[in-house]
């Protein structure tokens, strides 16, 4: 190795070897950054299926919504804009074999409950946990009253098991 950088040095000088060296170093670090990245790929079918039961389930609520501010006494014409940050996800029902082999040997395995839909076998749905909404905005008519405010933010922290924090009511111009 020390002969390597002699010959380079005899040849090119050091001030050059090292302004090549940092040079290289440089390139090397930014080639690992560039190629590290993770490669673009299109959603998957069943990611658009989620999203799209997302957002069925965002529209559903937002118009749920919508419907039961406009009932309230001050509130008049309302707009209602929901944020949810978590997608639908299913648990699905598993069955779980134990089996002992002599003294101290156990084997586990654990398989999905399979039901017979027709014409294909589907894995048997446990528990479906709806989207976590993270905020609600809601612009009003009568939000400049305090009092229509405040039972706007009741009303939707109750239905939707949210704090009132996560909320906002304008409004409308």
């Amino acid at each position: 190795m020390n002969k390597i950088v002699s010959r380079l040095e005899a040849a090119f000088g050091r001030d050059k070897l090292i302004k090549a060296a940092v040079f290289l170093g440089i390139i090397g670090v930014i080639l690992i950054v560039c190629c590290d990245s993770p490669p673009k790929t299109q959603p998957s079918v069943e990611t658009a299926a989620f999203t799209e039961e997302t957002e069925r389930f965002r529209c559903d609520t937002e118009q749920q919504l919508k419907n039961i501010l406009s009932t309230i006494k001050g509130v008049g014409k309302a707009e209602v804009m929901l944020t949810v940050s978590t997608t639908e996800e299913y648990i699905y029902a598993e069955k779980t074999e134990e089996r002992r082999e002599g003294e101290n040997k156990q084997s586990r395995q654990t398989n999905f409950e399979i039901i017979d839909s027709g014409d294909r076998d589907e894995a048997l749905v446990k528990k479906i946990i709806v989207p976590q909404i993270s905020g609600v905005v809601i612009v009003c008519e009568g939000g400049g009253n305090s009092k229509t405010c405040e039972a706007v933010y009741k009303s939707v922290s109750t239905a939707l098991g949210i704090p009132v924090s996560k909320i906002y009511v304008a409004k409308m111009k």
